[in-house]
């Protein structure tokens, strides 16, 4: 699985911190900005995922 990230927010500059801590502990919750009540868990351990793309000025 392929993971692109931080088109929203620059995830780099802005939230790198929360972003290693998120991969430490291997899963991000993501919530769908149509359906705020609808919650996905994303594991980002690398058994699920080939490459995470990260979007920056």
């Amino acid at each position: 699985m392929t993971i692109s990230a931080s088109r929203r927010t620059d995830i780099p500059v802005v939230y790198f911190a929360l972003f290693w801590q998120r991969l430490k502990a291997g899963y991000v919750y993501v919530v769908n900005p149509f359906n705020r009540n609808q919650v996905k868990r994303i594991f980002l351990r690398a058994f699920f995922v080939e490459y995470i793309v990260l979007w920056t000025v």
